[in-house]
């Protein structure tokens, strides 16, 4: 294999581990990375509901469909400004000041790198689901837990 072969596999695997993109956003250089292991148990509240309705979404077949995604990200337009500006360093109010071309711009930099972050917790919200629903069932034939009240049923001698 030669060394270029060898340091594009390096770069895929780094890429993988590490999905930072950067864009230039209403002119500033935005470096979006897709949430670290403790910044997500952080923002679990915020992302709880997402991850709820996507599971929804995937339920329904409807987990690609981009006008799902816009009434997604709308019933959440209190959520989501913090949430990407968690993931690109930026304040807050500079996400909230952007215009409607450069915030769907930033939004889909957000989306495209914490996918993996989102699907994930929409797997793990499916499983548990399927899994609730196998234990939450009745079994088909219930025990009998009733006393026997016959003689034949009662023991010789009491």
């Amino acid at each position: 294999m030669s060394n270029a072969a060898r340091n594009q596999d390096g770069e895929d695997d780094l890429a993988i581990m590490n999905p930072d993109r950067q864009a230039v956003i209403a002119g500033v250089t935005v470096t979006m990375r897709e949430y670290r292991w403790v910044e997500g148990l952080r923002l679990q509240l915020l992302t709880a509901p997402l991850v709820e309705r996507l599971a929804d979404l995937a339920q329904q077949g409807r987990l690609a469909d981009a006008v799902a995604h816009e009434s997604l990200f709308a019933d959440h337009a209190e959520a989501l400004p913090l949430l990407i500006s968690t993931a690109c360093d930026q304040p807050l109010e500079w996400v909230e000041s952007l215009s409607d071309r450069d915030g769907r711009n930033l939004r889909l930099l957000w989306w495209t790198v914490n996918l993996p972050f989102f699907s994930t917790r929409v797997s793990d919200r499916l499983l548990a689901r399927q899994i609730d629903g196998l234990t939450s069932s009745t079994s088909s034939s219930p025990v009998d837990t009733a006393s026997p009240t016959n003689s034949r049923s009662t023991p010789a001698g009491n």
